[in-house]
């Protein structure tokens, strides 16, 4: 599960054409964690290093910066043989790219062999509970995935240039954040960007609950993926609501009263319509760990999560309630 070969072609290149390779490696999110051998990992930071120091990189000054800090010794032949392995071939961007994109595949698989290993040592352990085993796991997975993708180090020029290319799309109409379905809320916030925690708060029964719901079910029917987590309402009851909402039958004659066959006829064409929507309510007292594990699950079921609504969030347990000092603490 490595490559000596990527890793210690790689760093010959780095010690013979740093200025061509850095910016590469430094974008494509390497890091000396994802090296193998130990001492691959401490060169890969003794040359990150002198770079950042704005020391010129040959094996000469190489040398002398491991021997101020007194590893020369046990460095110099693999200094050595790094550097007679790469040729100006190997420090081209594609293959530069190429090694450590192999380099941060291993890494992964090594990484996915211990979750998995951590997945089998928990499982025995009886004092942790199945959903917070289940998040944890889901969410080093998830990482895993992710990792390499767009988390390297970047310039303000390769920043402004990712903006630019937003703003763009913004004017062409091509990129927008979510609509509430409300004007005046969308004209307010310009709607909901990924990333935004938004708190909807208010007295009791004030509505709270009808209008993150309505805002859920439009957002959905432009096409995006909604969870919504209910603490307090069933399944059945925020179905009743949605259903009340489209049809504009009273919710109460839906509970209590005998429909007339036209409204049930209303209500069967109006389930047609929502049945197929990407809308996953999740109805039970939940932990953060539970909420999270959900949401991965719900994204890997419908291929994207666009919002998350949590009703209500003072009422979620922390998967760690001992940590906090009072209830304000573990809430916020």
């Amino acid at each position: 599960m490595y490559s000596l070969k990527s890793e210690e072609t790689l760093l010959g290149a780095m010690v013979n054409y740093s200025n061509q390779c850095l910016d590469v490696i430094r974008v494509s999110g390497l890091k000396a964690e994802d090296f193998y051998r130990e001492q691959n990992k401490l060169l890969f930071r003794t040359l990150l290093s002198m770079a950042d120091e704005d020391i010129s990189i040959s094996v000469s000054t190489v040398g002398v910066y491991l021997e101020k800090n007194k590893c020369l010794r046990q460095m110099l032949p693999l200094l050595t043989k790094v550097s007679n392995l790469a040729g100006p071939f190997d420090a081209y961007e594609n293959n530069i790219k190429m090694y450590a994109d192999r380099i941060m595949e291993y890494s992964v698989r090594r990484d996915m062999q211990n979750i998995s290993q951590s997945l089998s040592d928990n499982a025995q352990n009886l004092a942790k509970s199945i959903s917070s085993i289940s998040a944890d796991i889901q969410e080093r997975l998830t990482a895993l995935v992710y990792r390499g993708h767009g988390d390297g180090w970047q310039t303000m020029k390769d920043n402004v240039i990712q903006y630019l290319d937003v703003l763009m799309r913004r004017q062409s109409g091509e990129y927008k954040a979510l609509q509430t379905g409300f004007i005046d809320i969308d004209k307010s916030l310009g709607g909901f960007e990924p990333g935004q925690l938004i708190l909807l708060a208010a007295r009791p029964s004030m509505g709270k609950t009808a209008l993150a719901l309505n805002i859920a079910m439009n957002v959905c029917e432009k096409g995006k993926a909604v969870l919504f987590v209910s603490q307090e309402m069933t399944m059945v009851q925020l179905i009743d609501r949605e259903l009340a909402a489209k049809t504009q039958i009273n919710g109460l004659r839906l509970k209590h009263e005998t429909l007339t066959e036209e409204e049930m006829n209303q209500l069967i064409l109006t389930c047609e319509e929502i049945k197929n929507s990407n809308f996953d309510i999740f109805d039970k007292r939940h932990t953060i760990a539970e909420i999270k594990a959900r949401a991965l699950l719900t994204k890997a079921k419908l291929g994207h999560l666009d919002l998350v609504v949590i009703d209500h969030i003072q009422l979620i347990k922390s998967d760690s309630s001992n940590h906090y000092t009072n209830r304000v603490h573990e809430v916020g």
